[in-house]
This record gives structure tokens, C-alpha cells and sequence, in this order.
């Protein structure tokens, strides 16, 4: 059970950088604030950091994780954040208050510690009125940007339904890719095929399925594989 999807064109290089952030400080207010340390001269790299050191960052930033189920991202005293990172998806340039005015960029936050160890993604762009906003896409470390992810949810829940016969409602809890892939668009050029492990929890039980993703000229085939029921 397969069909084609196309994915969102990636106008230049996906660029990577590493911040260090307290993620406490971001859904707990009071706490502190995000700190960047920035790898690259590049002016978009400076104008994210600038932005991060903001209260408009923190507060989009701490509802966009608010609003992640805690089956997902769950709140605990031991609750461990690693650095995040972030990538630039297209050209960030800032506004006369120095705040991002264009560009599209996502962040990962690692976190682990309450007993759903994965990887929260916030993509972030500029609205029609020159604010920055952010929304979560699925957790981990999948490839598959957020219109890709959509497509292949419905997939992603077949493949548990099929696995799980009595249960309807499920949530992709977390998404691991293979460390050596790359996502498609970056470097120019089509990529290879590459699969991914979606872990799905409902009803109690959590099922791991298999992830194809074939790319072409036309965009991406979805096809999901093996289903299997995690014993605990």
C-alpha cells in the first residue's frame, strides 16, 4: 500500500548549527533563558541568536512545546535536555527590531529522563505579518519534512491498526532514521531510498513500523512495511 507524495522543495542547503538551551526554561517561565553559541559567522546564524536571547522566542517556543501530548514530551523533575541544534531551511534576514523577518528554520531538542527518551522538532517561519512562529512536527529523528510526515501518518496508523486489531487511535510517539541518511533536497539532487523505524502507542501497547520512503522526480512514495507489537 503505497502512493506518491510530493515533498516541500528546500530552496538552498540545509545549514547546521549547534545551541546550547534550557529547555526548562522554555515551558517553565521564570527559569532562565536560551543561550546560543554560534559555530558560523554567517548573518543568519547571528540574527537566530539574537532571536533565541528574546522573550518573543521563549514564549512562541514554550507554547509550541506546550502544546506536545505528554505521551510525547513528559514533565518531570528528572528531565534531561540536552544541546539542540538547529537547521536553516531557507534564508533567515532580520527585520528592523533585529528579529528574524523571513526564513524557514527547524529545532531539535533532546530530551530524555521521564521515561519517553526521543527527540522534540519545532519548525519555525515567519508569518504574513512579519512574526515569528513555530509549530512541533513529530518527535525523533525522522527525515521526512512536516508535509511528508502528514501524508505519512495515515499510513503509519494502518500499518498499527493491522498490528493491533481492536485499536483505532494512535500517536506517533517517536521516529528513528538511520544516523548516515540525509533528507531529500539537501545537497541537491534526488537521494536514495531510505527507512525509518515509526513507534506508535494506543490502547496500551506500542508498535513499532516499518517506514519506506521512496524519492523520484514526481516526489516521494510512503510505503509501510513490517508492524510488531513491543512486548512491554
Amino acid at each position: 500500500m503505497a502512493r506518491p507524495v510530493r515533498t516541500n522543495p528546500i530552496s538552498s542547503p540545509a545549514v547546521h548549527i549547534r545551541w546550547l538551551a534550557c529547555l526548562a526554561a522554555l515551558v517553565v517561565p521564570g527559569l532562565g533563558h536560551a543561550q546560543g553559541n554560534v559555530q558560523d559567522d554567517d548573518q543568519g546564524m547571528g540574527v537566530l541568536k539574537v532571536f533565541m536571547a528574546s522573550q518573543s522566542y521563549r514564549d512562541i517556543t514554550g507554547k509550541a512545546l506546550s502544546g506536545i501530548p505528554p505521551a510525547i514530551f513528559t514533565r518531570c523533575p528528572t528531565l534531561v535536555a540536552r544541546d539542540s541544534s538547529v537547521t536553516i531551511l531557507q534564508p533567515v534576514s532580520a527585520g528592523p527590531q533585529g528579529s528574524p523577518a523571513s526564513g524557514r528554520w527547524k529545532q531539535s531538542f533532546p530530551v530524555s529522563g521521564c521515561g519517553n527518551d526521543t527527540v522534540l522538532n519545532l519548525y519555525f517561519s515567519v508569518a504574513a505579518d512579519g512574526k515569528p512562529q513555530a509549530g512541533a512536527t513529530l518527535p525523533g529523528t525522522t527525515l521526512a519534512d512536516p508535509l511528508l510526515q502528514r501524508d505519512a501518518l495515515l499510513y503509519a496508523n494502518l500499518g498499527a491498526t493491522r498490528a493491533v486489531a481492536d485499536c483505532k487511535n494512535f500517536l506517533v510517539i517517536d521516529t528513528k532514521a538511520p544516523a548516515s541518511s540525509q533528507p531529500p533536497g539537501t545537497g541537491g539532487g534526488l537521494k536514495a531510498p531510505w527507512s525509518e523505524t515509526w513507534t506508535l502507542s494506543g490502547c496500551s501497547r506500542k508498535v513499532d513500523v516499518r517506514m519506506d520512503f521512496i524519492p523520484d522526480s514526481t516526489g516521494t512514495t510512503i510505503a509501510p512495511r513490517d508492524a510488531v507489537i513491543r512486548p512491554d
